[in-house]
């Protein structure tokens, strides 16, 4: 196989790599997309469905480029200060991009003890009860607003009266007409259709009312997915 020009290369890391490197000689490959963004991804699903055998190198452990909130919902390790802020692929749903058949790299092992102990944590969506919202609001004499842009304010989520994780990011959405809320949860409480209990603030007091896990992407239609006929 021909090497890849230096242009289409995002950056010069991700050509330096031992898996460019290895990819570059090796015939097995049709297509290597160099950077994992969004865009990467999408003409790389296009190609495997076509029948392509495609690599999608990318020198950060993260994918999704652009597209990719870990400054927002979660602090990446160059920026961890405490242990709790740092998490592993496993905690964000990441597992099934993590390839542990390669050869020595910097934090397998740890990622190995991971995947056969389990994490703590899990990155779970939250739909809250909006209901429960307008009747707290109301006991204030109130009437609760939509949020017009997402919260990035971390707050508790409980189960009774034991805090088991924090919401990351919450927000309204105008397509599923419902709050939502990213979520850090611990792994015992982190099941689908789990109920647990969000904090929120009226008039600088703090209440509680009710969050449902439900299943991610919050929003996925069919159409998402349909190959045109």
């Amino acid at each position: 196989m021909p090497a890849v020009p230096r242009h289409l290369a995002r950056d010069d890391s991700a050509t330096r790599s031992p898996e460019f490197m290895a990819a570059s000689n090796n015939s097995k490959y049709d297509v290597i997309v160099i950077g994992g963004g969004h865009n990467g991804l999408v003409n790389a699903a296009y190609l495997a469905r076509a029948g392509k055998k495609v690599l999608v190198l990318e020198r950060r452990y993260v994918l999704g480029g652009a597209a990719c909130t870990e400054e927002v919902d979660y602090t990446s390790s160059k920026k961890a200060l405490i242990p709790s802020q740092k998490y592993s692929p496993f905690e964000l749903g990441f597992g099934k991009m993590v390839h542990l058949n390669k050869e020595n790299f910097i934090g397998k092992a740890t990622l190995e003890h991971d995947q056969k102990q389990g994490v703590a944590r899990q990155f779970v969506g939250l739909e809250i009860d909006w209901t429960e919202v307008e009747a707290r609001y109301e006991t204030f004499g109130l009437t609760p607003a939509a949020p017009s842009q997402a919260s990035r304010v971390a707050v508790p989520v409980y189960c009774g009266e034991k805090q088991v994780g924090k919401a990351t990011s919450t927000t309204w959405s105008p397509v599923l007409k419902k709050m939502i809320a990213l979520a850090s949860i611990e792994t015992s409480h982190a099941k689908i259709g789990t109920r647990l209990q969000m904090e929120i603030t009226i008039e600088a007091i703090r209440q509680k009312v009710t969050a449902k896990i439900v299943k991610m992407p919050f929003f996925n239609p069919g159409r998402k997915t349909a190959v045109p006929v």
